[in-house]
């Protein structure tokens, strides 16, 4: 195991590629990030990676909506725009996550009235 020196505390023990940060921590309520301060917020173990983790319905990966664990959307590349947001901008004409901001029916038949997958999706 790897110790990490924190910025405002002592050694924050980590496994790289195991304890990551953690989404939430920045995301609060599943919101736009209001700081960046996640680093020392690390995930207990694999089953909570990005990569692992799944939607309130236990349907879906985060990674299906967001994209992959590095190259999350919304996303902004300095080599062009709206380069990293082709499947959004594909299926649902916007560069959020898919679903997000209303666009239920990138996926589903019908409009929805709920957040199905997770809050903060726009339909609250």
């Amino acid at each position: 195991m790897a110790l990490i020196k924190s910025r405002n505390s002592g050694p924050s023990p980590r496994s790289p590629w195991v304890n990551e940060p953690k989404c939430l921590t920045c995301h609060v309520g599943y919101q736009s990030p209001q700081n960046d301060q996640a680093f020392g917020a690390w995930t207990a173990g694999e089953a909570d990676l990005f990569k692992s983790k799944r939607d309130d319905l236990d349907a879906l990966t985060c990674a299906s909506c967001h994209g992959a664990a590095h190259a999350v959307y919304p996303a902004d590349n300095p080599y062009g725009k709206n380069r990293d947001v082709l499947q959004p901008l594909q299926y649902q004409k916007n560069t959020k996550a898919l679903g997000g901001a209303r666009s239920c029916k990138a996926c589903h038949t019908v409009d929805m009235d709920v957040a199905a997958h997770h809050p903060g999706m726009g339909v609250e």
